[in-house]
């Protein structure tokens, strides 16, 4: 070993010592970690992206990771790398009902053609937006609601628990939760918006929330809102309108009417939605005018009863009172039930214009129709007419079902004149039995005798096949024809 080896292993302690070619940094000690601020870690993702080098050549994807794992920069969202299919938003109602048509033709191929129509929704359930002229992106729906009101303010007002006045459906939990954050702006002391997806709470826990705090709007998916709905989690007589998250397209180009799950559960809530004033107001014209003519039939009550299609304009059927057991509304649901299948119904519309009694409601449950609209009140029937009688509110019949019946009423703009027109009504047909009344007994007498009522024969409700009298022992006698009651 040459002298100038053992100098330099006597200065190592005797150890052989590495040696470090040029530019090996192995040996040199580990750079600490430093934390940089958001400013800094935005910049640092610009230069890697856009700058070039040192030696004047664009960075290389593996020079870009590396500086971005060096940063500790958290992932892009995966919302930043979907799309938006802006030619759904350009569409004016005829446009949208026509795509409707279409995706139902995609997805119900096992449906006849009239059945498919059917399932059609009418241009009449859609609003106009196309002058709403914003990219249709999550930080644009604010805006986009608001040009959609009278008033800023009504959003962020609510009128009770479990009472939304705005429904936001998104096709999935990733997206309503994108949505949530652009709409918190909505948010009060007092209202909430709603951010109701299965990742964060389950639908019991859902049903408690709603019936605890007013939430103005409420953002979830079409499967989630009709397991609300089904649970009656939320009262859609306050519901005025239903926005679709209908531009947003995920990593498969894919929007919400595309994916058949998401399109059916939509469909189905389209066709459950409230109706608009419009049409309740066309509704309830072609109610009154019908109680109208029974008022002038001095042998039937005032009331009367309307079935509308599920285009919620057309009226299928219509029916008045015949007696104090055969009500306009129960009637009406026996005939609809002859002519048209439950799921039909399910879609359709019975206005009347006096509230159902408990006998109507039970009766409108079980035909299936989806959804009531009265006029008037029970309440105000018993102030009218001063009875003790049935007095059930049509909604405490149904919220004792299992299947939900939407109610809408009364409706205040036409109370008064359903009330005033059976008013005079009733007061007629109660001058006219009290002369009835006096005119009999005056020729009577005020005692009648076993023998006075021998002679008599009564009549029952108009039917000539059935007889009741009253023998010389004082014995009640009934004469029914067999062959009629068969």
């Amino acid at each position: 070993m040459s002298r100038t080896k053992q100098k330099a292993r006597k200065g190592t302690g005797g150890q052989r010592q590495k040696r470090t070619e040029p530019g090996d940094e192995s040996e040199r000690p580990a750079a600490k970690r430093v934390k940089i601020s958001d400013t800094e870690r935005r910049e640092v993702k610009k230069k890697t992206a856009a700058s070039p080098d040192d030696n004047g050549t664009a960075a290389s994807p593996s020079e870009k990771q590396a500086v971005r794992k060096t940063a500790d920069m958290p992932p892009t969202s995966s919302s930043k790398l979907d799309s938006f299919d802006e030619s759904v938003a350009a569409r004016d109602p005829a446009l949208l009902s026509d795509l409707i048509v279409q995706r139902i033709q995609k997805h119900f191929t096992n449906l006849t053609s009239l059945e498919q129509s059917d399932l059609g929704l009418p241009s009449s359930v859609f609003r106009d937006t196309t002058g709403f002229k914003d990219p249709h992106v999550a930080d644009q729906l604010p805006n986009f609601l608001i040009s959609q009101t009278s008033s800023p303010d009504c959003l962020k007002t609510c009128e009770g628990t479990a009472s939304p006045h705005t429904a936001v459906l998104a096709a999935a939990g990733m997206r309503v939760a994108d949505l949530y954050r652009a709409l918190v702006v909505f948010n009060t002391k007092e209202v909430k918006v709603g951010k109701l997806i299965t990742k964060h709470m389950k639908l019991g826990e859902m049903t408690k929330y709603l019936q605890a705090t007013k939430v103005g709007i409420i953002i979830t998916t079409p499967k989630r809102m009709g397991d609300l709905i089904e649970a009656k989690a939320v009262d859609l007589s306050s519901l005025r309108r239903i926005v679709i998250d209908g531009s947003y397209q995920n990593e498969k180009k894919q929007c919400l009417l595309d994916m058949k799950d998401t399109f059916v559960q939509t469909l189905e809530l389209l066709n459950m939605a409230t109706l608009t004033r419009e049409q309740v107001d066309d509704a309830v014209q072609a109610v009154l005018a019908l109680q109208t003519e029974a008022a002038k039939m001095h042998s039937k009550v005032p009331s009367a009863a309307v079935l509308v299609g599920p285009d919620k304009r057309t009226i299928l059927l219509s029916h008045l009172s015949i007696s104090h057991v055969r009500h306009a509304e129960s009637e009406l649901a026996r005939l609809a039930v002859d002519h048209f299948s439950t799921s039909y119904l399910s879609r359709c519309t019975l206005v009347s214009t006096w509230e159902p009694c408990a006998m109507c409601a039970g009766t409108i449950y079980w035909s299936g129709i989806g959804t009531v609209v009265y006029v008037a009140s029970q309440a105000k029937l018993k102030e009218l007419l001063l009875l003790a009688g049935l007095s059930i509110s049509c909604r405490t019949v149904f919220r004792a079902g299992l299947r939900q019946v939407e109610v809408i009423g009364p409706v205040p703009e036409w109370q008064d004149q359903v009330v005033d027109e059976s008013a005079n009504w009733w007061r007629e047909l109660q001058q006219q039995q009290q002369g009835a009344a006096a005119k009999t007994r005056s020729s009577q007498g005020a005692t009648k005798t076993s023998a006075d009522r021998a002679k008599d024969v009564t009549i029952w409700t108009g039917e000539d096949s059935v007889l009741s009298s009253i023998g010389e022992d004082g014995e009640y006698k009934a004469e029914l024809n067999i062959d009629w009651m068969r």
